[in-house]
């Protein structure tokens, strides 16, 4: 069974809070409450709009603040999206990390990585569908999330060099970086009907399946 993947909500009280408290009440909010009011309300737009449709004019609306207070905030609209996607990932690579390190066999924790990224995808479609947007955008290679990809797909190119040196065939190894494109890509391009919503799959079936392709490039 694959532990379930928490995704960014605010607690129950602060969300009751975003939805009620209006402009020009004269309340004042710290800072930090007051983004997560920001960014509870550009999700929820987020996943009806879409980002690129999605305005700071409905975030705004949504979360019952003036659009300048947005902009007092995130200078563009791709930070808000930026900081939403962090929230995600952080809870996400934590579950990943310590599960990962739990497993014994290596085979074991290259099945589970690959079922995690599949589970993070298709749990929260519509959140992954924003990240892979975002990832496509040249702002990902400045953001806060490339260090955390980082983290991710480095774990998953450790665990492959150590089975590719327990499987010595005397050739010369596939790099594991380029094996882990590979795995990510088919994960992806797999997980895509189910994202837009055409088609559900079978996540432990189709991570079987990916594991079961790269065991024969070894």
């Amino acid at each position: 069974m694959q532990p379930h993947i928490n995704h960014p909500t605010l607690p129950d009280d602060q969300a009751a809070e975003a939805t009620e408290i209006k402009p020009k009440t004269g309340t004042r909010l710290p800072k930090e409450v007051r983004m997560q009011q920001i960014e509870f309300a550009a999700l929820k737009v987020f996943r009806c709009r879409g980002y690129k449709d999605g305005s700071t004019k409905e975030i705004a609306k949504e979360a019952g603040v003036t659009e300048g207070l947005i902009f007092k905030y995130y200078p563009t609209k791709i930070q808000i999206l930026e900081n939403i996607i962090c929230t995600w990932y952080d809870k996400a690579l934590s579950q990943y990390l310590a599960q990962i390190q739990i497993i014994e066999s290596l085979n074991d924790k290259l099945k589970y990585a690959i079922s995690h990224n599949l589970e993070c995808m298709c749990n929260d479609a519509e959140i992954s569908n924003l990240y892979l947007e975002l990832r496509r955008d040249r702002y990902f290679k400045s953001s806060r999330l490339l260090e955390y990809n980082k983290l991710y797909v480095g774990e998953m190119i450790n665990v492959i060099k150590n089975i590719q040196d327990t499987h010595n065939t005397g050739r010369e190894p596939i790099r594991p970086t380029l094996i882990a494109q590979m795995i990510y890509s088919m994960a992806e391009a797999r997980s895509e009907p189910h994202r837009f919503g055409e088609k559900k799959i079978n996540i432990q079936t189709t991570a079987d399946e990916i594991y079961e392709l790269f065991m024969r490039l070894l």
